[in-house]
């Protein structure tokens, strides 16, 4: 025993000396490339010391430098077009959604709920003769709760939000997890706009997005929320 402690006791002094001599050593290599007090740093003489201690390889040499320039920043101008102006954005005061512009400013709508109703389905009439009447949607309200205006460009749509139990019972649908994304948002959106309504033919001619903004829109008033928005509503009591 008292041989074997001797033996371990000289090998951890050797290990010791063993390591000292590689750190003396790491210095000294160190103090080759960067010298004992660089001042500031320059990556030309840098790259260069590099490759005397063969730490890069040649054609590292020129591209290492090269690689450090900033791009040169060019301030973007903004593109505007002087002969489209800025279409006026119409909000309705109580549901903060877009309406048509039919050259009549928000507070033009009134706070009452009887008379700003008259108001838009008479804006719609300006639009589209053939657009629901005031008694009409007052009559969609009483059916679906709340009916909601969406104007995008020329077109507008009247829409409300999805039920829970349609939902349930859209879920339910046979083989509906098999069914591509656009079918899903074609039948929500023949669910929920009121109008104009359009059959599958008129659908082809429309931007190809169109089904899907609007069907976002009636997910959104359906509540179907980010949790992380929701959770900025949500308090411990």
């Amino acid at each position: 025993m008292p041989t074997k402690n001797r033996v371990a006791i000289g090998d951890e002094v050797a290990l010791v000396a063993e390591a000292e001599r590689l750190k003396r050593l790491g210095d000294q290599n160190f103090e080759k490339v960067y010298g004992p007090k660089t001042a500031g740093f320059n990556i030309t003489n840098d790259v260069r010391a590099l490759k005397e201690v063969k730490m890069v390889a040649n054609e590292q040499v020129t591209n290492i430098p090269q690689q450090q320039v900033a791009p040169v920043q060019t301030p973007v101008q903004p593109v505007v077009d002087e002969q489209m102006p800025k279409a006026e954005v119409l909000l309705c005061p109580h549901c903060g959604l877009e309406l048509p512009n039919f050259e009549q400013k928000p507070d033009e709508l009134s706070s009452d709920p009887e008379t700003r109703l008259a108001q838009i389905a008479e804006r719609l009439k300006k639009l589209n003769p053939s657009a629901p009447s005031a008694e009409q949607i007052k009559a969609w309200k009483g059916i679906h709760g709340d009916v909601f205006v969406l104007s995008l460009g020329e077109r507008v749509f009247l829409y409300r939000y999805l039920k829970r139990q349609e939902y349930i019972q859209f879920n339910a649908t046979p083989n509906i997890e098999t069914w591509p994304e656009h079918v899903v948002e074609e039948k929500i959106f023949e669910k929920c706009v009121l109008w104009p309504r359009t059959d599958a033919i008129a659908q082809v001619s429309f931007p190809a997005g169109l089904v899907t903004a609007v069907v976002q829109q009636v997910r959104l008033q359906s509540l179907f929320l980010d949790p992380s928005y929701v959770a900025q509503w949500t308090f411990k009591i």
